[in-house]
């Protein structure tokens, strides 16, 4: 039995789950890089480079079913926009230079999938609609402010407050695009 686009959207989405996340903690990305914990700036490249491995590869394999994360909706916030994405991880990068942290074997991946992209002339411009709309945007920057909270809350105790709407009943984040 063959699983509808839909079904198959949700079914990755469940069993990735928060495995892949670029936070969004304000408008300006370095300032957001500026925010983040070490744990979460350095895993910040990490998931920019598998982000971006994701979208260079086919949407679905021979066979028909959908390439692991490439519904993700990280994937899918990002996708179209590469040098949006580019931007954020560039100021992850100079921050992470800034605190003396290694960067160069993601950087050097990043800047190889970039140029894959780039010879498949798929590299998206411009930003993407949930930065422009600025309601979209602040909700955003509001759901993942409140889950860094959740997750470390002595160094974003500032965001003690923030919440948001989520884009369903199993997301702690409203993901732009997500699929419920």
């Amino acid at each position: 039995m063959t699983l509808g686009r839909k079904a198959s959207i949700i079914e990755v989405t469940a069993t990735i789950g928060d495995s892949v996340q670029t936070f969004v903690t304000d408008r300006h990305h370095h300032n957001t890089a500026q925010s983040l914990d070490q744990k979460r700036l350095v895993k910040q490249l990490l998931e920019g480079r598998q982000i971006l491995e994701t979208i260079n590869k086919p949407e679905y394999t021979e066979d028909g079913r959908v390439t692991p994360w490439h519904h993700h909706p990280a994937v899918v916030m990002w996708k179209g926009h590469e040098s949006a994405l580019l931007s954020y991880l560039t100021a992850i990068k100079a921050e992470m230079v800034h605190r003396g942290y290694k960067y160069e074997a993601n950087w050097d991946a990043i800047l190889g999938a970039m140029t894959e992209l780039a010879d498949k002339d798929m590299i998206g411009a411009g930003n993407p609609s949930w930065i422009v709309n600025t309601d979209v945007y602040d909700n955003v920057i509001a759901t993942h402010r409140a889950s860094l909270y959740r997750k470390d809350s002595e160094h974003y105790a500032e965001w003690c407050d923030e919440h948001g709407d989520v884009c369903c009943t199993a997301c702690n984040y409203y993901w732009p695009g997500h699929v419920a």
